[in-house]
């Protein structure tokens, strides 16, 4: 087989759609934990309130819950809110901007970002599959993800998002795994 491929081919990420994306995914996150610990927060207020009024009656008793709950959710949501300010909204265009898949000869080669910078080359022969992925979220904000399980080792699938064309970049890929895999 003739490999009419070049050495080295980068492949563009549609950065914006992903910045959104990963932005939703934080903000879920720093709302959804706290809003689980609200509900806690606010039937304990609640089972201490009422043990220490005595019941009045099920029409007070309904508002008391409704109050105990109400200034759990609220606290627990500023809480929240400050914390997707503080980390979530910067760390979604970082790990926007740093994303990047390319190939170099026998090498497919992932950068990514979070906490930490990952930079790692893949052997061709190591991969074992690509697969297409795009959940309802991502669908929503135009993103698709391209996973590819590989062969042992403690990271046994490989994921990235934001890939223009990724249906294409996929193909191209299996294509030039197939060629240069040896």
């Amino acid at each position: 087989m003739n490999d009419r491929y070049p050495e080295k081919i980068e492949f563009e990420f549609d950065r914006d759609a992903l910045c959104q994306y990963l932005r939703r995914l934080h903000l879920i996150v720093a709302v959804a934990i706290p809003a689980f610990l609200s509900i806690l927060w606010g039937l304990a207020d609640f089972g201490d309130t009422l043990a220490s009024t005595g019941f009045q009656g099920y029409k007070s008793l309904g508002l008391l819950f409704v109050w105990s709950l109400g200034k759990a959710m609220l606290l627990t949501g500023l809480v929240g809110g400050a914390l997707y300010c503080l980390f979530g909204h910067r760390q979604a265009r970082k790990t926007a901007d740093a994303c990047n898949l390319s190939v170099e000869g026998n090498f497919l080669r992932i950068i990514s970002s979070g906490v930490s910078r990952i930079d790692r080359k893949l052997h061709f022969r190591s991969i074992i599959d690509y697969t297409l992925v795009e959940s309802k979220a991502m669908k929503r904000f135009g993103v698709k993800g391209l996973k590819m399980n590989t062969i042992g080792g403690q990271n046994c699938v490989v994921s990235i998002a934001g890939l223009k064309e990724c249906e294409k970049v996929r193909d191209m890929l299996a294509e030039i795994d197939s060629l240069r895999e040896r």
